[in-house]
């Protein structure tokens, strides 16, 4: 492609993802609240901590707990590097991640070139990625979408070529170790390169043990650094695979969690639930990845590039993806697991729709006598048209117009108008219990633990084993504090002080413990 539309592309790009990313006053939900959160300790000297407790699944003693046992570190590392050069502000956090999201287009027309050879493909191909539907709100605030989308796009291009040598397989290992440092489940690129690696032309030990070695040297600091913190290489996570609901994520204690209550939950409930899923993330695979009107063509562009090593290889990569979240964790994919880890696929979609367009166009002007590239020429603007006006709906649904990023920041604002009432209150200088601890502290700077998903006796030790002061109870609660909420007041040990109104008009209840 020339170097001009390129390099239109990524100022496009940095001025649409800028404008987003300033839109956005905070991180806006649990898991960029988390990054942040644990980015400030890391500016902070603190090392890898978290000033808070999350989760209960590794039964943490109390506060501060050992970071990034359930997520990884790498987009907490980056906002860090970004903090510590320019300052300890959101703004400084959201510059890499806003970089790198403003280089996606260009890698998209890079893939479309590479697969097509032909640069109006190549270019529209980098319009559609200027306006990524649903993923285009996530790529300004501090999470792992730009960064994984950028390392599976990159390594699926290493993978794509017919011969390794010593010097690619590792690099292949070091792009995987990448991958697993941004998401648990990017080890699932050992499939796409394990496949390649069979199918090349490469003396195939060799090449294993490149890929092996330059793991292994990828993610040496990281297991280095949970052997002297937790004993181990990695963490132990056993209990997600035995959920039972997705608020079993926040149980407590953890033990309850086992491949026995798991069998006793039931086989009729154990199937519905990943049948469930596998609805949901069908919808999120239309409505995320295909952008709802652009897989046809992306699965239409694939199908006639099938050939082509990297369609194949990212094929693989999504669909190994897809049985995961649907089989292995099925409330985790259908609740953002699968939407986070799809982004590795994005620049490749977007690669394959523009010319899904034009395979569809070649087929039906054979039998209605179009001009191909005037109709081609039609399709793909309609498009892009439409896909900018969907991007722009979406982004106001989520975001909101009025005021600017109002919406997203929401729980945040709720949490600091709370607090700001809260201060003069004796008890409140203790540890509290709330819904999304890394949220409150990113708005407030106070350490939490979250409420654990049960009832009212659940609750009450949590409250006993972490020496919890104060509950914030909220509307997105456990349904098992349902009467706790319906009928505020009525718990022996809890002593309603206050009732809040959080954004939307809903009761907000602040107990103390007696």
């Amino acid at each position: 492609m020339k170097r001009r539309r390129i390099w239109i592309l990524i100022l496009l790009g940095l001025l649409i993802v800028v404008s987003v990313g300033f839109m956005l006053r905070s991180p806006g939900y649990m898991d960029a609240a988390y990054y942040l959160s644990t980015a400030e300790a890391l500016v902070g000297r603190r090392g890898f901590s978290e000033p808070f407790l999350w989760n209960y699944l590794d039964d943490p003693a109390g506060i501060p707990h050992p970071s990034h046992l359930y997520w990884m570190p790498a987009p907490s590392v980056l906002a860090a590097a970004s903090m510590r050069l320019i300052g300890s502000t959101w703004r400084a956090a959201q510059i890499p991640f806003l970089l790198l999201g403003a280089v996606l287009p260009a890698v998209a027309a890079a893939l479309a070139y590479q697969l097509t050879v032909d640069e109006y493909i190549a270019w529209i191909a980098g319009l559609l990625a200027l306006f990524p539907g649903f993923f285009l709100p996530y790529l300004g605030t501090v999470d792992s979408f730009a960064l994984y989308a950028l390392i599976g796009s990159a390594l699926l291009f290493l993978l794509s070529r017919r011969t390794f040598t010593v010097w690619s397989s590792l690099l292949a290992g070091l792009l995987i170790a990448s991958a697993h440092l941004t998401r648990a489940d990017g080890v699932l690129f050992f499939l796409p390169a394990i496949a390649a690696m069979l199918t090349s032309q490469s003396r195939r030990r060799q090449s294993f043990a490149g890929l092996v070695v330059g793991y292994a040297a990828g993610m040496s600091l990281w297991w280095t650094r949970n052997l002297l913190t937790i004993g181990v290489l990695m963490p132990d996570t056993s209990h997600a695979f035995w959920l039972t609901s997705y608020d079993d994520l926040f149980a407590y204690p953890a033990s309850r969690l086992s491949m026995q209550a798991w069998l006793e939950s039931g086989w009729m409930d154990i199937l519905a639930a990943r049948l469930q899923a596998l609805i949901v993330n069908s919808q999120r695979t239309l409505a995320e990845v295909g952008m709802v009107f652009l897989l046809p063509f992306i699965v239409l562009g694939g199908w006639d590039l099938k050939h082509r090593r990297i369609v194949w290889l990212g094929g693989l990569y999504y669909l190994s993806l897809l049985v995961l979240m649907t089989v292995v964790f099925p409330f985790a994919g259908a609740n953002g697991g699968l939407f986070h880890s799809s982004a590795a696929v994005l620049p490749l979609a977007m690669a394959l729709a523009p010319h899904g367009v034009r395979c569809a166009i070649v087929w039906i002007s054979a039998r209605r006598e179009w001009d191909q590239e005037q109709a081609v020429g039609v399709f793909t603007t309609a498009a892009v048209v439409i896909l900018a006006a969907f991007t722009v709906w979406n982004l106001g649904r989520r975001v909101g117009w009025s005021p600017p990023g109002g919406r997203w920041s929401a729980g945040e604002d709720t949490y600091q108008r709370i607090s700001g009432r809260l201060a003069k209150e004796a008890e409140y200088a203790g540890i509290g219990a709330v819904n999304n601890p890394p949220g409150f502290y990113i708005a407030t700077e106070r350490s939490t633990v979250v409420i654990p998903n049960g009832d009212v006796s659940v609750l009450m030790d949590v409250i006993e084993r972490y020496d919890v002061a104060w509950v914030l109870l909220e509307p997105n609660h456990p349904r098992g504090l349902a009467m706790l909420y319906d009928h505020p007041g009525t718990a022996p040990g809890l002593d309603l002080r206050i009732t809040f109104k959080d954004d939307q008009g809903r009761a907000v209840y602040y107990y103390v413990v007696e």
